[in-house]
């Protein structure tokens, strides 16, 4: 079995109930296995069998730590929307946000992209004293969402907008100190002004699929009706990291993910 086939199949065992990261990871893997298996054949085997052990080694601490934290009801909620087909964060990516939201305790969380509400449930959960806002363009989403926030019992503390998220956001008022970006990729980068200036002194904006199935770093080449948002993504995370009021990372835990902290200024 090859290296492509040998990671591709990790990835399946560990996250079953997925299709569509396994679709995309197939994606992702299958355009790089000619070159892969081209150096394949100019490296020796002890150092094929460090990378292999590697990547099952860093698969399985975020995977194992992920089952440590998050709620099991949500995360079977989030599988069966998987399994149909539906979009929802990574499991990987959402342990991250988790982490973020328990180290900064927000009071005011903002949403961009709440799909079926389980990422802004994750949220509420790992933080019983934060409200959200949260955005999202379709409304049958939102109604989705909706009763699943009633059935986690925090939709007391949820207001929801329903439209573009470029046109909401400007009905949202005060400040934020956690921001949660997960709406139209092609998007990110029109929306960080506004996010900014929605954002308090210390805030956290974290983002989610800013290297969008490895289109944005180009090892995978992007499908023509891919470039508008490989060029807006590399706009965003160009705007974000050169920002002298953020401090950015990022890293590529799920799809990518990026997060900024707002400076707090000085007295």
């Amino acid at each position: 079995m090859s290296y492509v086939d040998e990671v591709l199949a990790q990835l399946i065992e560990k996250n079953p109930a997925e299709p569509e990261f396994h679709q995309a990871a197939k994606e992702v893997l299958e355009s790089l296995r000619p070159v892969v298996e081209k150096n394949e054949e100019k490296s020796d085997d002890n150092s094929r069998y460090n990378r292999s052990i590697m990547n099952e080694y860093v698969t399985d601490i975020l995977l194992e730590n992920a089952k440590s934290t998050l709620d099991e009801k949500l995360i079977s909620l989030r599988d069966e929307y998987r399994t149909n087909g539906v979009p929802t964060l990574l499991t990987e990516s959402l342990n991250e946000l988790i982490l973020f939201v328990k180290l900064k305790k927000p009071k005011r969380i903002l949403e961009l992209g709440t799909a079926t509400g389980c990422s802004g449930i994750a949220m509420l959960l790992a933080s019983p004293c934060s409200t959200l806002t949260t955005i999202e363009k379709f409304e049958k989403s939102a109604e989705e969402a909706k009763t699943n926030f009633e059935k986690f019992g925090v939709y007391e503390r949820v207001t929801q907008f329903v439209g573009d998220a470029l046109e909401k956001i400007n009905e949202v008022s005060g400040e934020y100190d956690f921001v949660f970006l997960d709406c139209n990729k092609s998007k990110y980068k029109d929306l960080l002004p506004i996010i900014k200036s929605k954002m308090s002194d210390g805030a956290i904006l974290f983002a989610d699929n800013v290297l969008y199935r490895g289109y944005i770093t180009g090892e995978v080449k992007a499908p023509h009706r891919q470039n508008t948002i490989k060029n807006n993504m590399r706009e965003f995370l160009r705007l974000i990291s050169t920002d002298s009021d953020f401090i950015t990372t990022v890293s590529d835990i799920g799809d990518g993910v990026s997060v900024s902290y707002k400076k707090e200024k000085e007295a």
